[in-house]
C-alpha cells in the first residue's frame, strides 16, 4: 500500500496503479508445492517477488515468455511481486504490482526477521547505495504490524499530529535530522516528460507536484514522526550550471519548509587518479560560484554532501606507499586532496562540506582517521552507521562502530552525524537495515539517540539512508 506520506497526492497514483493491475491481474500464484510461479506479460523484464511481510525472495529477469522463482519457504503463503519494463528492475520503468493467488495449502505463521547466517567483516564493506533499488510498492498489500519495540527512553511529546501508539518523540529541534535523496534529479528538475511524471515520479504529475511531495514526506514523515530539518539531495551538475533558477526555486521551497538542502554527490572513482580529482574539485568549484550568484540567503545550498566510498574499490587493500595502516595510500591522499580542495571553495561561499564515510574507517583506516583529526579536512563526518537496533547503533558491532566508539575517536574535533539504513534486501544485509523492522522501531531509535546525544561532545544528528526506500518502510515493522 502507498503510505500515507504519499496521501497528498496518492489518490492519483492509485488509480493509476489500479489501471495498470486490471490489465495485468493475477499472474503470480503462490502454490502448495512450494513454488512461486511467474508469467509476465510480454512486456515484463523484470520481476521482483516479496513475502507478505516484505522479505525479499528473489528477481526474475525475463524475455517476457514466462519463468518461475523458487520460493520453497512459502508454502501458499500471500506474496507480492513488482513487475518492471527495464530488464534490471529500474525505479523508472516500474509498471505495477499484484497480490498473488495462494494455493490451497495452509498458509504458516508470518516469517520472523531474516538473520544473517554469518556476519560481514567489519573491515571495509561496501555501504553505499543500490543501483536500483526498487522504489514503490504494490499499492494493494496493506502493511503488516508489529509491536513497538520498548525502550528505557523517557517519553517525548511528538513534534508532528497525529502520533501513533508507542511513538516516543523525534530528537530535539535543535539536532540535524537529514534524510538522503538520491537518483531523483529528473523528477525535481523537469527531467521528465510532463506525460511520463505520473508513472516515473511517484504519481506526482509535474516538477513542481514532485517536490512539493518530497517536502511534504520529509516535514510531516507518514503524518507521524518529527520532521526532516536536511535534505542531501543529489542534483546533476548540468542543472547546477546551466539550469540553476530551478535548483534556486526549489531550494526556496525548502527553506520556506523549514528544511535546508545539501547538494548530494559521490564516485569512488574519484580517488583513482590525480586526474580524477579534478572533477569533485571543479564540481566544488562551481556550486560555490552557484551560491555567490545570488544574494538571496532562502536560495542558497548549505552544503556540498560528498559520498566518496573508496573500501568499493578492488585496489583499497592495498598499502603502496609509506602509510602505516593495510589501505591504498594513494586513494587515502587523493581523497584528502579532494576534500581539502572543496572546503576552501565551499566554505569561502558558505557552504559546509560533509564526508559520507564507514563506522569502521575511525578503527581500521588510521592514516586517513588521523589526518581528520590533525587537520580537519571537512566541516563534518556522516557515519553510515548501518546497525538494525539501538544497542548496535550506539555501541557497534563485535568491538567495532556505533556511536560512543566514534565520538570517542573524534575527541570533539570534527562533528558527526549517525545515519541508519533502511534499504531493502539484497541490496543490503537484513542485520544492517530498518527494512524488516519499519519505520516504528526507526524513528523511535533516531528519536531517543537524538535527545540522549543532543548534549554530546561532537554529535550533530542523525541522518535515514534513503527517502527511496524509507518512504515504503512497513509502516510498524515485520513481525
Amino acid at each position: 500500500m502507498v503510505r500515507s506520506t504519499l496521501r497528498r497526492f496518492g489518490n492519483l497514483f492509485v488509480v493509476l496503479a489500479a489501471f495498470l493491475a486490471s490489465a495485468y491481474a493475477a499472474t503470480c500464484t503462490v502454490t502448495s508445492s512450494s513454488s512461486a510461479v511467474v508469467v509476465p506479460p510480454s512486456t515484463i523484464r523484470c520481476a521482483v517477488l516479496y513475502t507478505s511481510s516484505w522479505g525479499y525472495i528473489g528477481m526474475l529477469q525475463s524475455d517476457g515468455s514466462g519463468a518461475s522463482i523458487a520460493a520453497n519457504n512459502l508454502k501458499a503463503r500471500p506474496a507480492f511481486i513488482e513487475y518492471y519494463r527495464g530488464s534490471d528492475c529500474e525505479p523508472s520503468a516500474y509498471v505495477h504490482a499484484d497480490d498473488c493467488v495462494a494455493g490451497s495449502a495452509p498458509a504458516p505463521p508470518a516469517p520472523a526477521k531474516p538473520t544473517a547466517t554469518a556476519k560481514p567483516t567489519a573491515t571495509m564493506k561496501p555501504t553505499n547505495r543500490p543501483t536500483n533499488p526498487p522504489t514503490t510498492r504494490p499499492p494493494t498489500a496493506a502493511p503488516p504490524t508489529a509491536k513497538p519495540t520498548t525502550t528505557s527512553a523517557p517519553p517525548a511529546k511528538p513534534t508532528t499530529p497525529g502520533a501513533i501508539a508507542g511513538y516516543t518523540g523525534g530528537p530535539p529541534e535543535s539536532v540535524l535530522r537529514g534524510m538522503y535523496v538520491w537518483e531523483l534529479n529528473a523528477c525535481l528538475f523537469n527531467g521528465v516528460a510532463a506525460n511520463r511524471y505520473a508513472a516515473t515520479c511517484h504519481g506526482a504529475t509535474s516538477a513542481a507536484n514532485f517536490q512539493d511531495l518530497l517536502l511534504a514526506n520529509a516535514t510531516r514523515p507518514y503524518n507521524t514522526y518529527a520532521p526532516y530539518n536536511r535534505l542531501f539531495v543529489e542534483v546533476s551538475m548540468d542543472v547546477v550550471r546551466n539550469q540553476p533558477n530551478l535548483l534556486r526555486e526549489f531550494i526556496g521551497k525548502a527553506t520556506a519548509a523549514g528544511v535546508k538542502i545539501e547538494l548530494l554527490a559521490g564516485d569512488a572513482q574519484w580517488v583513482t587518479s590525480t586526474g580524477a580529482t579534478n572533477t569533485p574539485i571543479q564540481m566544488c568549484k562551481d556550486i560555490a560560484a552557484f551560491n555567490k550568484a545570488t544574494t538571496n540567503a532562502a536560495q542558497k545550498l548549505a552544503g556540498i554532501h560528498l559520498d566518496i566510498e573508496p573500501h568499493v574499490l578492488d585496489g583499497w587493500r592495498s598499502n603502496n606507499g609509506a602509510g602505516k595502516d593495510n589501505y591504498n595510500d594513494l586513494y587515502q591522499n587523493n581523497l584528502i586532496a579532494i576534500f581539502r580542495a572543496c572546503k576552501s571553495a565551499a566554505n569561502a561561499a558558505g557552504l559546509t562540506v560533509a564526508w559520507d564515510t564507514g563506522s569502521d574507517y575511525y578503527h581500521y583506516v588510521t592514516d586517513l582517521w588521523s589526518a581528520l583529526l590533525a587537520d580537519p579536512f571537512v566541516d563534518y563526518v556522516n557515519i553510515m552507521n548501518y546497525y538494525d537496533d539501538k544497542a548496535e547503533f550506539v555501541n557497534g558491532r563485535d568491538g567495532v562502530g556505533g556511536i560512543n566508539k566514534i565520538l570517542a575517536s573524534l575527541n570533539g574535533k570534527v562533528p558527526a552525524v549517525f545515519a541508519a539504513e533502511t534499504i531493502m534486501p539484497p541490496y543490503c544485509p537484513p542485520e544492517d537495515s530498518f527494512w524488516q523492522e519499519g519505520t516504528l522501531p526507526l524513528e523511535n531509535m533516531l528519536g531517543e539517540v537524538g535527545r540522549e546525544f543532543a548534549s554530546s561532545r561532537g554529535f550533530l544528528g542523525v541522518a535515514t539512508h534513503h527517502y527511496g526506500s524509507y518512504i515504503l518502510l512497513p509502516a510498524r515493522g515485520a513481525q
